[in-house]
């Protein structure tokens, strides 16, 4: 399973990358998209000089796509310039497909270059001029850190973990994430477990992969996959190891069953301080191979993986929980 995805045609892409980046040209925003939709073929759409209005409408929800936005920022009288990379997941998107596009993923950020943060979205709402620059402004810490009364008192832990550079707004998955940090090989049953995870066609509902030899500086790969839910990963977890699985769950609501995934970063309580160290990073790009997840969740103990805990925290993060109390 290939997890490049290239330009057939890569000279209308170059071109427009180039005006975007220069400083006297117009152009401040281009687009891309696959062909016909294949994973695995990039095609440039469009680019124009209207920002992010303009741009926005051009986002198709039965799509993944790409863009990048040249933005100003002005702070103590001067004005800089930040590039904003953005990763639409369109709403209409089945899950199983955006497994596969998240494969292809990392690729596809690298012929865009460097840009000062990811915006990784679903929403129109996280697409306005205010949004995105209130990111921007809090990236590169130029925002007020002074809240409003009414902004802290919005800001609650919905209990659940997750990674602080996401940003989630309501039942859609948006994020902030920085560059790849470093390059890493995943063997390719890993990247075939986790489509078989995210597919609706098997009953595989579980992967746990791990560093080959428990050495961070191998490759990643498949430690077993399987079909018993949350006891098979732990069965696979060792005190004195790095893993990572993803698990597929049923979420139900007013009747109506849906699938949430669940991503899950494992350290063993044993696990020495310098491989922490190096393994964090990795982050990065772990977690765009299993994106998109619902619920990420870290652990280093297997107390700390109760079924019961997990669903709560999937139901509590997809809005379906119950807050009535008896």
């Amino acid at each position: 399973m290939s997890t490049s995805a290239e330009f057939p045609v890569p000279g209308p892409f170059k071109e427009a990358l180039k005006n975007l980046r220069t400083d006297s040209s117009d152009v401040n925003w281009l687009l891309v998209g696959h062909t016909n939709g294949n994973i695995n073929a990039l095609e440039y759409r469009l680019s124009g000089s209207g920002g992010l209005a303009e741009l926005e409408g051009h986002f198709k929800d039965d799509e993944v796509m790409y863009a990048l936005v040249r933005l100003k920022e002005e702070f103590d009288l001067s004005t800089t310039v930040k590039f904003v990379y953005i990763h639409w997941i369109g709403s209409k998107v089945p899950f199983t497909k955006k497994g596969r596009y998240g494969i292809v993923h990392g690729s596809v950020m690298d012929k865009f270059g460097q840009s000062h943060f990811t915006l990784e979205t679903s929403s129109r709402e996280d697409l306005t001029e205010a949004a995105v620059m209130k990111l921007v402004n809090e990236t590169s810490g130029t925002k007020s850190k002074v809240m409003e009364t009414s902004e802290a008192a919005a800001r609650k832990d919905r209990g659940f973990t997750s990674s602080s550079n996401i940003v989630k707004t309501g039942k859609q998955m948006s994020g902030v994430k920085a560059p790849d940090a470093v390059s890493m090989k995943f063997d390719d049953e890993v990247l075939e477990a986790i489509a078989d995870v995210r597919s609706d066609e098997t009953q595989t509902d579980w992967c746990v992969v791990e560093y080959q030899a428990n050495n961070p500086k191998n490759p990643i790969v498949l430690r077993s996959k399987g079909t018993d839910g949350l006891d098979g990963i732990k069965g696979c977890l060792e005190e004195d190891k790095v893993a990572y699985a993803l698990l597929r769950v049923p979420d139900v609501l007013d009747g109506i069953s849906t699938v949430k995934f669940v991503y899950l970063q494992w350290v063993g309580e044993n696990v020495k301080p310098m491989m922490k160290g190096k393994i964090s990073a990795n982050k990065s790009s772990m977690d765009k191979v299993f994106n998109p997840f619902h619920v990420l969740i870290y652990a280093t103990n297997q107390g700390e993986l109760l079924s019961e805990n997990i669903i709560d925290k999937v139901s509590s993060a997809s809005g379906s929980k119950s807050h009535v109390k008896k």
